[in-house]
């Protein structure tokens, strides 16, 4: 995710893959699985782990990089989740507000009471996918978040006149409730200058980079130059 205020990377997003013995297996074909037989609830604590031993590993490195996590409904249903979370993210000592949670909107008010827990443990809240659910305004300033990240959707066709008085919109209300704004599915510079105009906070995207492991990417932590020249 990179920052538009001041061109840095601030932190990445935690996506899972599967390494079976034919290659690489993206999400969309294992996820529902994990779902349907509860297996995400473990998988996800893992997750949490890992992510946690990376900002560590990073730390160390100098960078001081957060990582979003993306929840399932339903590991939220899981009645010892905050409990669990918060217990990893103490014992690792790392400070709470380097681990992101992402959901979806959907997710939203069936997990209020769990969700201002988190919040005020201090772990970031974000909605994922923004503008493709159905919630209501109003809960915007009723549930503890910390951002919000809009659809690739609105991105892929930013230039068409109602996208994007629609994406300047939910842009703008986000400032008027201190929300963080992130943009994803960032693919061309146009759309990296446009953002940047809009006032977006931060972006992501193949123009800035594709998934990798992260030991690839962690050059990317300290370079600006490459950044300054995709936006001006």
């Amino acid at each position: 995710k990179l920052s538009l205020n001041d061109l840095h990377i601030h932190s990445v997003e935690a996506l899972l893959r599967w390494n079976s013995k034919n290659g690489i297996v993206l999400p969309n074909e294992f996820m529902a699985l994990l779902e349907e037989t509860n297996l995400i609830t473990q998988l996800g604590y893992k997750i949490f782990e890992q992510s946690i031993n990376q900002i560590i590993a990073w730390q160390k490195m100098g960078f001081n990089i957060q990582i979003a996590v993306n929840v399932s409904p339903i590991q939220l249903d899981d009645p010892n989740f905050v409990e669990n979370v918060v217990e990893l993210i103490e014992n690792s000592k790392i400070d709470k507000s380097l681990i992101e949670i992402e959901i979806t909107e959907s997710t939203l008010i069936k997990h209020l009471d769990k969700l201002t827990k988190l919040n005020k443990n201090g772990i970031k809240i974000f909605i994922d996918d923004f503008g493709t659910g159905y919630s209501s305004l109003s809960y915007l300033k009723e549930i503890p978040l910390s951002g919000i990240k809009i659809d690739i959707s609105f991105i892929r066709e930013m230039f068409e006149k109602k996208n994007f008085e629609i994406l300047r919109t939910i842009i703008n209300l986000s400032k008027i409730l201190n929300l963080k704004v992130i943009a994803e599915g960032v693919e061309t510079k146009e759309q990296l200058r446009a953002l940047k105009e809009l006032n977006c906070d931060e972006v992501q995207g193949f123009l800035i980079a594709k998934p990798d492991l992260p030991q690839n990417i962690e050059y990317l932590f300290s370079q600006t130059l490459f950044y300054q020249e995709l936006s001006f």
